[in-house]
């Protein structure tokens, strides 16, 4: 995506996610329901489909995108792996599994959403224990890449629904590559990038809690400086940002339990929680 402005922001990416799996996407020209939308992308995920071509409901220019500028891959070489002595696509200062990070990520956010068990596989939408709702937002510059999933029961909040969680997913990531790094691909146009999520794709949609966290095994900080231009201080104005950690990242992904008052109900398992 382009330059963000905030520190928190959706994007455009994560508003078509939640209009996906919120109010179901079609599949070769057929209506498909939230829940089925849903079980699609986490099989795909599964199998270990491209991330953004999972579910199919990305476009390819999206999908290539984040294939490239999220996780490092050469498009023009697929079969290459990115360096892992070189910044990860475009994220300034960090290295390590991007790309697995956000398929654990994204299974753990289904597999809760639909109220399945990790690992808990269904042949059909029809038959999984739940269909929640999902919210995602994007929290950036940081100095991991990590995939925070919380829910929270919601049912009181509806009257025609007798289970009903919200599942907040937050991709956390380092720096994108607007600043200055001969090893980080170009960003893409924003228009063209936007141009592939227009609303006629992803139309706006109408107006018990724990939290995971996934990330890498190890982690090891380092100092981010970035020189940044613009802002309040005029086009001609520089000015540092320095964050206390930056990070490389090795070996598998894995899945932090939160300690126990941290959003763990009695019912979930440490670590998973699934609600159902």
């Amino acid at each position: 995506m382009p330059p963000m402005p905030y520190v928190v922001t959706q994007g455009y990416i994560n508003t078509a996610l939640e209009n996906a799996f919120n109010f179901g996407y079609p599949k070769d020209g057929l209506p498909r329901t939230p829940a089925q939308t849903k079980l699609d992308t986490l099989n795909d995920l599964r199998l270990g489909l491209p991330v953004g071509r999972c579910g199919n409901f990305l476009s390819d220019v999206v999908a290539d995108h984040i294939d490239q500028h999220w996780f490092g891959k050469d498009l023009a070489n697929p079969n290459n792996p990115p360096d892992p002595n070189q910044p990860t696509g475009w994220w300034v200062n960090w290295s390590g599994p991007a790309e697995e990070i956000a398929r654990k990520g994204m299974i753990t956010a289904l597999e809760v959403a639909l109220g399945l068990d990790p690992g808990e596989k269904s042949a059909d939408a029809a038959l999984t224990p739940a269909d929640h709702l999902m919210d995602f937002s994007w929290v950036c510059p940081v100095g991991r890449f990590e995939i925070w999933v919380g829910w929270r029961d919601i049912t009181d909040l509806f009257a025609d629904r007798d289970n009903l969680a919200m599942v907040t997913v937050t991709m956390a990531t380092p720096g994108y590559g607007e600043f200055p790094n001969p090893n980080n691909p170009a960003i893409p146009e924003f228009q063209e990038l936007r141009t592939e999520l227009t609303p006629e794709r992803f139309p706006d949609p109408y107006p018990p809690n724990g939290h995971i966290v996934i990330g890498a095994a190890k982690t090891n900080p380092r100092k981010q400086e970035y020189l940044l231009r613009g802002g309040l201080f005029g086009e001609d104005n520089r000015w540092r940002l320095v964050l206390s950690t930056g990070t490389s990242a090795s070996g598998n992904v894995v899945v932090h339990a939160p300690i126990p008052n941290d959003g763990i109900n009695a019912e979930g398992h440490p670590g998973q929680g699934v609600v159902k």
